[in-house]
């Protein structure tokens, strides 16, 4: 069905046979580590695409006052509500996708802390009727 992980395969003692559920268990936290993955790619890519736009409208604002320059315009301070409502409509959308893959990532390293914890759990329970079958079966 799947490779056991090295980080579960280090607590369990030769010879502990895994149960259905705790495979269960770890095949399920496996999924969560891999959307975990898949979002931390996600907001990388949104980081990018972020940065690109914020990189343009510096570019655009520079050129804007480069060419009021050339034809002697004096150059006026930005106010801060046309700088506002500029990034503002061109990041909104990644800000918002943003806000919701973070609320998601977060959630989801809570249940990967307690699936984390009921696996290692289990593992220790395991290990413990290994350990009393050995010593039932040498006596």
């Amino acid at each position: 069905m799947f490779a056991l992980p090295i980080t579960f395969a280090r607590l369990l003692n030769p010879g502990a046979m895994l149960t259905k559920e705790l495979k269960m268990k770890i095949y399920n936290y496996e999924m969560l580590k891999q959307e975990k993955t898949q979002l931390e790619q996600e907001i990388s890519a949104l980081r990018k695409e972020q940065d690109t736009i914020e990189n343009s409208l510096a570019e655009a604002y520079a050129e804007v006052d480069f060419q009021r320059c050339l034809s002697g315009q004096l150059i006026y301070p930005r106010n801060d509500t046309d700088l506002e409502n500029s990034i503002q409509q061109h990041l909104s959308i990644i800000i918002r996708k943003l806000g919701s893959i973070y609320e998601r990532k977060l959630y989801l390293d809570v249940d990967l802390q307690k699936q984390k914890s009921a696996i290692e759990k289990d593992i220790v329970k395991v290990n413990a009727e290994t350990a009393a079958a050995a010593e039932a079966g040498s006596t």
